[in-house]
């Protein structure tokens, strides 16, 4: 083990360098591609690749947990007030599943296909925070690509909210100096 290019003299150096490669190694960087979010995929998952793929997935087996599922879904509702009712999942006759949303008033659920792409990021953003195996840190670029301007301050919530729990730790880069703002208040 090496610590900066020197050997680890002590024991507590050589836990500190164990320690340290353990949480590099365990970073996930999220990039979500909203023709990738829209796919069929295998189920089961309980971690999202970095330009979402399995993110349907990954929601279904978040949604097992009903304290998970109830938390996440009510992210998607205050998104999208008086709109989306719950989560549904299309599958295939192969069980490949795609993730998908009730909304209140309408008698078929609606696809991801038919989703906008933000409100597919917000959903993958919302989903990387509250999938079964977190990673230690969570990079996110231009956080607020497709999301609508409206729905900052609820994006910045739910990033405070959820990594004041301690995993995953989340960095973001953005060019919105409103949420920024929202970041810091």
């Amino acid at each position: 083990v090496h610590l900066f290019g020197e050997v680890a003299q002590t024991v507590a150096n050589e836990q500190f360098a164990r320690e340290a490669t353990r949480l590099v190694s365990n970073v996930q960087f999220l990039d979500p591609a909203p023709a990738v979010l829209r796919e069929y995929v295998r189920p089961g998952a309980r971690r999202m690749g970095d330009r979402g793929e399995l993110f349907a997935s990954v929601v279904e087996t978040l949604a097992k947990d009903l304290a998970t599922r109830d938390a996440y879904l009510s992210w998607l509702q205050n998104l999208t007030p008086t709109h989306i009712s719950d989560l549904h999942f299309f599958r295939t006759d192969e069980g490949e599943v795609r993730f998908g949303v009730r909304e209140n008033g309408l008698p078929e659920p609606i696809s991801a296909l038919s989703l906008s792409d933000g409100t597919l990021r917000f959903a993958v953003i919302a989903a990387a925070l509250f999938q079964p195996d977190p990673p230690e840190v969570l990079l996110v670029e231009e956080i607020e690509n497709g999301v609508n301007a409206t729905r900052l301050r609820l994006l910045a919530e739910l990033l405070r909210q959820r990594s004041a729990r301690g995993r995953p730790q989340v960095v973001v880069t953005t060019h919105s100096p409103l949420l920024l703002a929202y970041l810091l208040a």
